[in-house]
């Protein structure tokens, strides 16, 4: 049972305190109504914006609306039956139950008097005329009842269920799709990871080899013997080593200065107009 009014009418008389005072005596009516044993919750809700308000006055406007969810009970008159004993008590009450049942509580149509003459109306619409009549009573004025008669019609469960439906896969789309670019940002900057650790691996290969081959002129001048004819004297073997030496590492740091020249040359050609 959703408990209603204009929404610029709490505007008009206090906004929220106001709306708090007006659904409390609404909230008497959900008990007069229903019984306060079978309500189950009743909720002042404002999580509805209104659009139209919030640009007239400059700020978020909310729509205040009261829920009550309850449990639709009525009393069942249970009859004798006619395997009793007594055949006078046949068809007559024999107790009364409470029975869960909505469409006996809120029948669709009912007779009422209205100008003087019976008609079928709406059991909804009765329920309308008592909430009107009552916070008028209790002395909230300043707005009208709802059109009597009206035609316009609620989206029916189906429908309602439908439109939930379609507008929480347009969400989920929408999330799906921001963790798919959260997803592609990380498979790039693993990919530069990956990029930049073979790099690493080359640059590791490169100065193995090199730490293999100063070893190896370390081992010259120790099993080989001197070429006849020539004269190398200690200080010479050592002096050729660490040229040997000398000559591979300036070769390994020649081939990165290649390396970043090229880089340098791309760079520069993409910012070239």
């Amino acid at each position: 049972m959703v408990f209603d009014v204009n929404t610029d009418y709490f505007e008009r008389n206090g906004g929220y305190e106001f709306a708090k005072k007006f659904y409390e005596e609404a909230y008497r009516i959900a008990v007069k109504e229903v019984g306060e044993e079978y309500i189950l919750s009743a909720v002042l809700h404002a999580d509805e914006r209104n659009k139209a308000l919030s640009e007239q006055y400059g700020r978020d406007v909310y729509h205040y609306h009261l829920h009550v969810v309850y449990v639709p009970v009525v009393m069942k008159d249970v009859l004798w039956s006619k395997r009793t004993k007594d055949k006078s008590l046949i068809g007559t009450v024999k107790e009364r139950i409470p029975q869960v049942s909505h469409s006996k509580k809120w029948p669709i149509r009912v007779p009422t008097e209205r100008e003087g003459k019976v008609v079928t109306v709406n059991s909804y619409s009765l329920l309308q005329d008592r909430y009107f009549e009552q916070m008028r009573a209790a002395g909230f004025e300043g707005f009208e009842r709802g059109e009597v008669g009206s035609t316009r019609e609620h989206l029916s469960v189906t429908e309602y269920k439908v439109q939930q439906e379609e507008q929480r896969l347009a969400e989920l789309t929408a999330a799906a799709a921001e963790q798919q670019k959260a997803l592609d940002a990380l498979e790039t900057r693993a990919e530069k990871k990956e990029k930049q650790i073979e790099k690493l691996d080359a640059k590791i290969s490169v100065r193995e080899k090199v730490k293999a081959t100063i070893a190896e002129i370390d081992a010259m001048g120790h099993s080989i013997p001197l070429v006849p004819g020539t004269h190398f004297t200690v200080d010479d073997t050592a002096k050729l080593k660490k040229w040997a030496k000398k000559s591979l590492t300036m070769q390994e740091q020649l081939n990165q200065s290649k390396k970043r020249q090229d880089e340098l040359d791309k760079q520069l050609w993409r910012c070239r107009p």
